[in-house]
Formats: structure tokens, sequence, C-alpha cells
């Protein structure tokens, strides 16, 4: 049934492409496709939860119902009541979009059809392994699952909740329909694919010819952060498309669009807030850009866009906004949640550290003593400007910046497309002259992007993942000025392409430090599934095994989680799915409210007959007093530990 929804968005994308009135190309028609499709996610997710309908039959019900509509939508006509089937000819189709391309411009698309292929036969074979995913990408999607309701729960895990949802939606959807996490880690993978349609619009949209176009689509999908994301159930790239496709649509606002792009502009932007609340961050620059440029035209008309995409923005986020309200009062969560990744202290030094910082992220190279040599640079112009480089007003954690190659979605850097970005700002400059005012315009936004990142977040050691989003908005604008700004072009994108095959692609495809497709010691196809859930640290697997075993011969259907805010949880629902003979049910314990309301569980009361202890202390030692109950410990299998309830 997980491919229904597929069908729904090719009936939405044929629809849109035949629609004469919107002038769409095929690339513009899956963009406006992929919005739609999600918008009516979004609803069908609001809907069915509200009466507690989150479920097999009436998702499956639902998407069939957007399938048949789609079908009429996308395959038939109506005119005059008579229904007449649409005539296509794929083949010929696809024969005329590769007549007008050279032999170099298939060999780019040849790759990147190859690393799609490779990334998504990982996305699919690999489970979901990602720490944050274990912690709370994965774990509010079981939730939500046993819940049938996205409705907010008591957890002591408080990111399950609080933060913007869609992406995991889209993975409950999946999972739900499919009975399996197989597809998961899929979404990301989704967002990869439309992401580089999107570049490709950019560097249209700036003139680049159809080499160009290739071009910018291969400099996107060749972004080892965004390589090693691919195939994760993280949501930075989901952010990344929803960005990159506000921005297409804005673009084609600000030159004189219709009423679609504000729409679609509109709603690609709810979406990327709805996905991750970084979203607002990139995106400011982008509407203060859109407003000045359209401020000496239409004013009448400008604010008339604005309001609608404010709408469209509010319509798709309201429902979790409110959510959050009501619980503590504040849209966004709890303070404490969000507030630890703000910046407390701000001047010219300190945001300068930052920017130092996390460039450094980026700086690293197979030669080992050039990345110590840049580490000790980073540090001697810190004490040149007076800065502590691990002043926690500015730094999230204690881990200093370390310079290393890694092949990790938490920390990879993008060295060479750091490299490239530099050195088409450099010609950008150079060539001033011929470079449209409007693309150096574009620029500036991106850079504008950095410049509020860098003064409102803390640097972190991980932050190189949150910078995928600005790495897709300028691979375009590298793309347009190798390509119309450069003598020798070609043998240039020659160069660049076997650089990305040699330096990024080749081994971020094939050795995801997780999820490694080619090994000498194991890779996805070689290790046991349930072992690769434990991949960021394989010595857990015994205790958390033991665990579930242990609780699941005491015949124990109700289990209690009493665990921290960055403890592994998805682990237990998948050990419990594999070893339950029947219905079971996790909820957590013993949570801590003291920064919102207490909230009901939505399938009522909850009385466990075992409590599982993990990345908590117990002040009592070997007991627990829960809700009125004594729980005695039993089992210890460090870092885990399980009470039973006396008789």
């Amino acid at each position: 049934m997980a491919i229904i929804p597929i069908i729904v968005f090719i009936f939405f994308a044929a629809g849109f492409y035949r629609l004469k009135s919107l002038s769409l190309n095929r690339r513009e028609a899956f963009l406006v496709a992929a919005v739609v499709w999600a918008i009516v996610l979004v609803f069908l997710t609001e809907i069915l939860s509200a009466y507690q309908l989150f479920s097999f039959p009436y998702l499956t019900g639902s998407w069939m119902l957007a399938a048949v509509l789609g079908f009429v939508f996308g395959v038939f006509k109506v005119r005059n009541i008579q229904v007449k089937f649409a005539s296509f000819n794929v083949k010929y189709s696809i024969a005329c979009s590769f007549s007008g391309m050279g032999m170099f411009d298939k060999v780019m698309l040849g790759l990147m059809g190859l690393v799609f292929v490779l990334v998504g036969l990982t996305a699919l074979i690999a489970p979901p392994n990602n720490w944050d995913s274990l912690v709370y990408h994965m774990g509010r999607v079981s939730h939500w699952i046993q819940n049938k309701t996205i409705a907010h729960y008591p957890t002591n895990i408080k990111t399950q909740i609080y933060y913007p949802p869609f992406a995991e939606w889209v993975i409950a959807h999946f999972q739900i329909l499919s009975g399996t996490d197989r597809l998961a880690n899929g979404v990301q993978w989704l967002a990869m694919v439309g992401s580089a349609v999107a570049a490709s619009l950019v560097a249209r949209f700036y003139g680049a010819v159809l080499r160009g176009q290739i071009f910018a689509a291969l400099l996107s999908v060749t972004i080892p952060m965004g390589i090693v994301q691919g195939s994760s159930t993280q949501n930075d790239y989901v952010l990344s498309f929803w960005l990159i496709v506000f921005v297409y649509f804005a673009l084609r606002l600000k030159s004189g669009g219709k009423r679609l792009d504000v729409f679609v502009g509109g709603a690609a932007l709810g979406l990327a807030c709805l996905t991750k609340a970084l979203a607002l961050i990139f995106a400011l620059p982008m509407m203060i850009w859109l407003f000045c440029s359209g401020w000496k035209h239409n004013r009448a008309q400008l604010f008339k866009n604005f309001i609608l995409i404010a709408f469209l923005v509010g319509l798709l986020n309201i429902n979790h906004l409110y959510r959050n309200f009501v619980i503590c009062g504040n849209i966004l969560g709890e303070p404490q949640v969000f507030s630890m990744t703000r910046n407390t202290r701000m001047s010219p030094a300190l945001f300068v550290s930052n920017v130092v910082r996390n460039a450094g992220l980026h700086l690293a190279t197979s030669l080992k003593p050039l990345n110590r040599w840049s580490e000790q640079r980073i540090e001697d112009f810190h004490q040149l400007i007076n800065v502590n480089s691990a002043d926690s007003a500015t730094t999230l954690g204690a881990d200093p910046l370390r310079i290393s190659v890694s092949t990790h979605e938490d920390v990879a850097g993008n060295f060479f497309q750091l490299s490239l970005i530099i050195l088409a700002m450099s010609i950008i400059f150079w060539r001033r002259e011929i470079v449209p005012r409007d693309l150096k315009n574009y620029v500036f936004a991106v850079l504008g992007m950095v410049v509020l990142f860098n003064i409102l977040l803390k640097w972190q050691p991980a932050a190189s993942r949150l910078h995928l989003p600005i790495f897709v908005l300028l691979m375009p604008v590298v793309a347009v000025v190798l390509t119309n700004y450069l003598n020798k072009s070609r043998e240039i994108i020659l160069v660049v392409v076997v650089g990305l095959l040699v330096s990024t692609s080749t081994p971020y495809v094939l050795r995801n430090s997780t999820r490694k497709l080619f090994s000498s010691k194991s890779t996805i196809f070689s290790t046991p599934r349930l072992q690769q859930y434990f991949a960021d640290d394989d010595t857990l697997l015994p205790a958390y095994q033991s665990t579930v075993d242990w609780v699941a011969q005491k015949n124990c259907r109700e289990v209690g989680l009493r665990i921290g805010d960055n403890s592994w949880e998805y682990p237990l629902a998948v050990l419990f799915h594999r070893s339950s003979r029947g219905p079971f049910r996790l909820e957590h314990v013993d949570v801590d409210t003291r920064h919102s309301k207490p909230m009901d569980y939505p399938l009522g009361e909850f009385h466990p007959c075992a409590i599982i202890e993990t990345g908590r202390t117990n002040p009592l030692g070997k007991n627990l007093n829960i809700d009125g109950k004594v729980f005695f410990k039993q089992l210890e299998q460090a870092p885990l530990g399980v009470y039973f309830v006396s008789d």
C-alpha cells in the first residue's frame, strides 16, 4: 500500500504539466506536484489524528481516494461532460529530452543517476540508525503509530513533541502503509532528488544552458553531507528541498510571476517551517530581498502576496504550534529545549569566531598534517582577536573544533564544494561588470542566511549538517558562474566533475560511516539488520536485547520508559516488535512537567507492569515509586535497568 502515495504524486505531476494555463515544464510540474502532495499529506495527518484514526485502514482509504481524484486530474480530461483519455508518449518525450544533449552532458546525467541509485539502495537496505533518529526522529513516529494520533503525549524526550514534525509525518505514513521502517530513510532520499531538480531550475533561471543545469543538479547531488544524509532519517535534506523550492518560485514571482508562484512558494516556505525551525532563519533574507525588489513596482500587489504567503505558512503550521502553546504556553515549546542552541552573547569578535569555526568544519582534507595546521591557525586567530574558542556563550558543548575527514552524517564536511563556492564568488567579484545584478543579489541573500545563522546560533561540532541548505542553494550559482562567465568552461567543468567523482561522491556513497555499501569488514548486505540499528554504538545491542527479552518472557504488555532526553528509545520499540507475541504498549513515566502542563496518554490510562530505565539516575536505589506503585529493580544490563511492580 505504500506505493499509493507515490502514484498520487505521479498523477499530480502529470496533471499540472498538462494544464496549459500554467505553462509549466516537466521539472516545474514536479515541484508543484510535490508541494500539493505534501499539503494533502499534512491535512490527512491532521484530520485523521483529530479523531484518533491515524492507522492503516483509514490512511489507506484516504490515499486511495486521493489516488482516484489524482487519476481524474492527471490522466483524464473533462470537457462538456465527456471524459477522454489523455495521450502520452513517454518514449518519445524521453528521446526528445536526450536528443539535445552532448555525450559529456549524458555522462554527467549518468553519474548523477548512479549516485541516486546507490544512495537509494543504501536507504532501502539499511535501517534508521542515526543517533538523533533513534532518540527522537523515529521515536516520535513509533508513538504516533501506537497512539493513532499525532497529539502530544507525555515524554521526557521533549524534542519528540516540540520540534516541527513534517519529515517524520511522511515517514509515519510510509511506515503505517508498509508495516515496516524500510522506507523511512527514503524520505530524505526523495528530498535529495527533488533538490537536484530545483537546483537545475534555479540555474536555468539565471541563464544556464542545458549543460549548466545538469551541472547544477550534479553539484547538488554530490555534496558530501547530502550524500550521507540522503540515506538517513534526519530532516536537513527535507528542509533544503522546501527552501530551494520556495526560493525558485520566489524568483519567478520577483520576475513578474503568477498567483501560482505565490501559492507554491508560500506553501513551500510553510512546509520548510513545519520541517525545521531553522527555516525561519534561512528564509528571512530571501523574504527581505523579495520585499525590497517589489517595493518600487506594485506595492499593493506586494502586500497581497506577502499576506497570502503568511497565511499559507500559518495555515500549515498552526495546529502544531497550537499544540505546543497549550502544553507550555509557548508556540515553539519549552524555552530550554530551543534556547540551548541560541547564542547568549554576541559581539563582532564572537561573530567572526562563529564564522571561522563553522567554515572550519568544511576544511578537512585527506592530508592530516594540513588538518592539524588548519586547527592550529584557527586557534591562533582566536587568540589574536582575544576570544575563547570554547566560550559557552557561543559554543554548544565542550568539544573543540577537530578538522578531520568523516563520512558520518552528523559531521561530514564539504571541502570541495566550499572551494567551488569561494571560486565562484571570486569570479563574480572579478567579472562583476558582466555578472547580472540579480545573481549578485541572490548571492548576497544567501550570505545573509550565513550571517543570521552565525549571529543567532551557537557553534557546535555537528553544525555542518545544519549548513546543508546553504550549500544546496549555492550550487546553482557555482554552475552558472563556471559555465557562463569563464572561457574553456567545458574543460573546467570536466576537472570539477572528476574532482566530484574522486573526492566527494565515491567515498561518501560507498563508505557511509554507519551504512557501508563497500568494505573489507562489514556492509549493509552482510550485517544483520538488527545489528545495524546500533551502528553508532554496537556495544549497546546486547544490553537492549537482553532487557527486552527479559520483559517479554514475563509476558508484560505495558512497559514504562524512564529514560533521559538523549537516550535511544526507538531500538526498544523495534526489539519489542520482534520479540512480542501480541500487542504491547510503550509509554514514558515519571515525566518532568516543571515547564509544561501534565499530559494525558492518548490511549487512556496506563498501568505498566515493568519500567525500563536508561539515561537517568534513580535516587532511591533499588526501587521506584511511580504513581503510588512501587517497582523493584530485577535486572541491570548497563546502561539499562528493569523494574517490575511489586505484587
